[in-house]
């Protein structure tokens, strides 16, 4: 179907026919004057809890799993849901990358355990999520937005018996480097000599 018109607020205005996603019927659209359960409000107005930014980026990648993210350029709406929710743009840039890399991902991106890092940092989308960068020959990576990935991560049913604070406190302790992160996980080779 053709929209009747483009401007949003025309009540004759008729959306463009699109796909379903998984589980649409299950979808009840909330009343527009009601923020989502996840948004508090502070005093610039509604603010997502970080608890809620990590299921609002386990749920979006969820219900886009399998779909073409950067060909049908979802980008751009799933940002717009975020800030929506209350994020600042820079956590809805951040939180839309790491649903981006999910989607574009296959299962073993979304498990935990001493060898996601490396899986996630040899993932390209993944990799750009994690603000992978390099300074004066160093390889970093960001943060905020490691803590966030390994928590949507965890709460996902595949990895929800694993201890995500463990990956937390090792990018900690490499200094955000992703050289010593993933040397820090791999812990000694099997030529390591052995402890006495």
């Amino acid at each position: 179907a053709a929209l009747a018109s483009n401007r949003p607020d025309d009540p004759e205005r008729t959306p463009p026919d699109v796909a379903r996603p998984a589980h649409a019927e299950d979808y009840t659209a909330p009343d527009a004057a009601t923020p989502p359960p996840a948004v508090a409000a502070g005093p610039a107005g509604p603010v997502a809890p970080a608890a809620g930014t990590a299921r609002l980026v386990a749920a979006a990648a969820a219900a886009l799993e399998g779909q073409p993210f950067d060909e049908w350029r979802l980008g751009g709406v799933v940002r717009a849901v975020f800030v929506e929710t209350g994020l600042d743009g820079h956590d809805a840039d951040r939180a839309t990358a790491l649903v981006r890399g999910l989607v574009l991902g296959g299962p073993e991106l979304r498990a935990l355990g001493p060898d996601a890092p490396a899986r996630w940092f040899a993932d390209e989308p993944l990799r750009a999520a994690l603000r992978v960068n390099e300074a004066d020959g160093t390889t970093w990576f960001e943060r905020e937005a490691f803590e966030l990935l390994v928590e949507v991560v965890g709460s996902l049913p595949a990895s929800r018996s694993t201890d995500g604070s463990l990956l937390v406190r090792a990018a900690e302790a490499a200094g955000y480097r992703v050289d010593r992160l993933l040397a820090a996980l791999a812990g000694p080779g099997p030529d390591a000599p052995a402890r006495r």
